[in-house]
């Protein structure tokens, strides 16, 4: 478990990879973040302005106002979502990096080497498994059933390949928004102590729950959304190393603020060795200084009503979307997200996604082809629909434009 890498580090890019869309005039379903507009931004400009006059660069990142909740407090209750007993975690086994794509680009510099296999779902992020084949790791795929990895395939991977580590976004992941059931989370963290794999548990979108609501400004829990324990919490051992957590917050990843928004939960010794190597690992790290005023900012606007806010946004965002692709492309099929950002979509058979990119892009449309969320027999008919990633007032006409460009490759096809 502490057969860190360090050597062979390769150089990354972020720009390699679409975030929500920058590009003027396009119509973007392809990003992996939500578009600023939806961000709440005018609620954490205030928040930001109230703690100007009393803001101290000299005060350390989790010192609270009184009376109030600290940040690592904050995040703890991401981290562990059900009764549990786990302890806020210790200064030295908490990381904060820019953003959650890099912060996995730093576990896997530390734990991992070109040549080596990383286990995924058969569905997996396609940011991650292009990061991974950045660094020259090969993933191969366990099947994936609704209630998350199919745990006799991954057993069966992990006897042929010996994977260096588990990946897994088990909570309202990229590309379909699954979540999985308790029963099939600890039946992997038993696989992975049976096998002495570390699993890296990417928690990006966790915050993003379709079940929550926020009234007059405050978190309200719905009695029928149980929450189910991270993979980090069920082992409840961070010193043990066995599950390294990756968490971020899309309500904060607007550019003005430059606020960091990704961060590593994980054993003291391999947030060392991230530190060590912080200089190659993450050349857009904010100063401490930003996470101290993210902090203070988390303590007048908490960060569970962020986020619960961005997600009542997105949920109603998904209800449109599904209601314009019946609209306009009624042979689509969808699997049902239970939160995140993104909706699955299967198209008719014969209609392959990529050549519909290329298609829709002549339209002024991004999309993101499913076969780049598969590590092996991709299915291709199937996209990644991003239904945060434009304005309120654009994605119809997307849609619209997506459907021409579908109904004039099906005609040519013909």
């Amino acid at each position: 478990m502490n057969d860190f890498h360090t050597a062979g580090m390769l150089p990354f890019q972020l720009s390699g990879f679409a975030g929500s869309d920058r590009n003027k005039g396009v119509i973007s379903f392809a990003g992996y973040l939500p578009i600023s507009e939806m961000l709440g931004l005018e609620a954490i400009r205030e928040a930001r302005d109230q703690l100007q006059a009393g803001y101290c660069p000299g005060v350390g990142p989790d010192d609270a106002m009184a009376g109030k909740v600290s940040l690592r407090e904050q995040l703890l209750r991401r981290m562990v979502r059900s009764v549990g007993t786990m302890k806020v975690p210790e200064p030295g086994q908490m990381l904060w990096l820019s953003s959650p794509r890099t912060a996995l680009n730093a576990v896997i510099r530390i734990i991992a080497k070109p040549g080596d296999t990383v286990l995924v779902e058969a569905l997996t992020s396609a940011e991650s498994l292009g990061l991974f084949k950045t660094h020259g790791l090969q993933a191969v795929a366990a099947s994936s059933e609704h209630e998350g990895i199919s745990i006799d395939s991954a057993r069966t991977q992990i006897k042929a390949r010996r994977p260096r580590f588990i990946y897994t976004m088990p909570t309202y992941g990229s590309p379909d928004g699954r979540l999985w059931n308790q029963a099939r989370r600890e039946e992997l963290l038993e696989l992975a102590r049976e096998f002495d794999i570390p699993v890296v548990e990417d928690d990006t979108y966790s915050g993003l729950n379709f079940g929550d609501v926020v009234e007059d400004g405050k978190l309200m829990k719905q009695e029928s959304a149980r929450p189910i324990p991270s993979l980090l919490e069920l082992d409840g051992d961070i010193k043990a190393g066995r599950v390294i957590y990756i968490g971020g917050i899309p309500s904060l990843s607007a550019d003005e603020f430059g606020w960091p928004t990704g961060w590593i939960t994980a054993n003291s010794e391999l947030i060392g060795k991230i530190l060590e190597a912080k200089q190659t690992v993450d050349s857009g790290a904010r100063p401490t200084v930003s996470e101290a005023e993210l902090s203070r900012l988390s303590q007048v606007l908490p960060l569970e009503v962020m986020e619960a806010a961005l997600a009542a946004a997105c949920r109603a965002r998904l209800a449109r979307m599904k209601r314009l692709l019946t609209k306009y492309m009624p042979a689509t099929r969808w699997t049902e997200p239970r939160g995140g950002l993104f909706l699955w979509v299967e198209l008719p058979e014969g209609l392959d996604a990529e050549a519909l990119q290329r298609a829709s892009a002549l339209q002024g449309v991004a999309i993101q082809p499913g076969a780049g969320c598969y590590a092996s027999e991709a299915r291709r008919n199937t996209a990644r629909l991003n239904f945060c990633g434009m304005k309120e007032e654009e994605m119809e006409e997307g849609i619209r434009r997506l459907a021409e460009a579908a109904d004039a490759f099906t005609a040519r096809s013909i």
